[in-house]
């Protein structure tokens, strides 16, 4: 599988953790928490990724990676899975 495909690919099987109304949404998410914030991929893949130069932007402070939550959500939207009934 193409490295592009791979990563089209596992998008499609991520979701973000919807937070309640009390909860505040964070602007950014460390690449050590990103798995409390998207379920279904790996810190390991995010870590690939960065490597290859794939998936979101990401930045890098005080030699710690983040990436911005509006940044995590827009990469996962771009591959919608839509789901039909056959109602």
């Amino acid at each position: 599988m193409p490295n592009d495909l791979a990563v089209k690919h596992t998008l499609t099987k991520a979701r973000i953790v919807d937070l309640s109304n009390s909860e505040i949404k964070p602007m950014f998410v460390a690449s050590s928490q990103i798995e409390k914030i998207v379920v279904g991929i790996s810190k390991k893949t995010w870590a690939n990724w960065r490597s290859m130069g794939k998936g979101p932007r990401f930045y890098i402070y005080q030699g710690r990676v983040y990436y911005r939550l509006s940044d995590i959500e827009e990469a996962i939207g771009q591959h919608p899975v839509e789901i039909f009934s056959n109602n």
